[in-house]
């Protein structure tokens, strides 16, 4: 018993680092989402009740950034409260930097996005479309992030997941802005419930798409550059670009791939036409339901796979972390500083 009280007793400064160094939790991405949605329910009561047009843009303003926002506040507030170099120094990030990854990185993402798709895809076959748009996309936004993070003095796995998942945010972001707008105007323009209901629906989906994709490969980036102290292509980032764009393409792909699935099962020829429309003609009930199905199953799975691989990239930067989450570990004398260690 004695023994144990020591043990327990010289334990006791190490513990008290890993209590100090551990941040209060703030969860400023809750208090955002939080006010975020009762700022949009209100403006969209009032734009329902008086019908006044210029509420318009805000609604399909607030209602498109609030999803991307709060979860870049969430990955932010992630990498603050862990992200330590092996050193011993805080994040290379800072928060400027962070506003502009979703501010500007996701503008002109979404804008060169849609002008290189307009002149290069213009002309390709419709089955090519959706591969080309993954491509284009990708490609860009890992550009972006790259140019971001061209004057970065270090490179760190989570450092570049924290980048990436900005930049996706602020690309999806601006992109649902322009879906609710087309919601908006294949309608009455006075009805604003497509616009609600696809903000609704892209923002519930928002922690798996874009944000996701290029936080798994700008970590891939910064994981290679943390070798070298420079940005560089290796075949472990090609392979992730890989990776990424087969996901992206299976998530725009999801309806043509369910037809086509669904043709698989109820014996039917498969045809160019279902993958590319996403629908079968004169299709059964039988097949309404499949069709649902296999496509809600390849979402699911394409969103898990991606946070499973997220999560275990995020796993693997506690190597570059002296002590997990927060600081020293109790058990890593290493890591403690001279004065506490046992």
């Amino acid at each position: 018993m004695a023994d144990e009280i020591c043990h327990q007793r010289a334990r006791l400064p190490r513990l008290a680092i890993v209590t100090t160094l551990m941040p209060p939790k703030n969860r400023l991405w809750l208090k955002v989402l939080v006010g975020g949605l009762l700022l949009w329910a209100l403006t969209v009561a009032v734009l329902w009740t008086t019908q006044v047009t210029t509420l318009i843009p805000v609604v399909i303003f607030v209602g498109s950034f609030l999803s991307p926002v709060v979860f870049a506040v969430w990955v932010f507030e992630r990498e603050e409260y862990s992200g330590v170099s092996p050193d011993g120094h805080a994040s290379a990030l800072t928060v400027p930097r962070l506003v502009a990854a979703f501010g500007v990185g996701g503008l002109l993402g979404v804008t060169l996005a849609a002008l290189i798709e307009s002149v290069a895809l213009n002309h390709i076959p419709g089955i090519l479309w959706l591969p080309g748009v993954a491509v284009i996309e990708e490609t860009i936004k890992i550009a972006i992030v790259w140019w971001l993070a061209r004057s970065l003095t270090s490179y760190y796995l989570r450092d570049g997941m924290v980048l990436g998942a900005c930049v996706g945010f602020g690309f999806a972001a601006f992109e649902t802005s322009g879906y609710a707008f087309n919601a908006l105007i294949a309608t009455n323009e006075t009805d604003i419930l497509p616009v609600v209901e696809t903000q609704l629906v892209r923002g519930m989906l928002t922690p798996v798409g874009h944000g996701l994709w290029t936080a798994l490969l700008a970590g891939a980036l910064f994981a290679a550059a943390s070798k070298t102290g420079k940005l560089h292509l290796t075949f472990s980032v090609v392979g992730w670009w890989v990776v990424v764009v087969v996901l992206h393409w299976i998530w725009d792909a999801s309806s043509g791939l369910a037809a086509i699935l669904t043709q698989i099962t109820s014996g039917e020829p498969i045809t160019v036409n279902a993958f590319e429309s996403g629908k079968l003609p004169s299709p059964t009930d039988a097949q309404v339901h499949l069709l649902a199905l296999y496509s809600w199953v390849l979402l699911t799975a394409c969103a898990l796979v991606g946070i499973w691989l997220a999560n275990r990239m995020w796993v693997k930067g506690r190597a570059l972390v002296p002590g997990y989450p927060y600081g020293p570990s109790a058990d890593d004398p290493a890591a403690l500083a001279p004065d506490q260690k046992p």
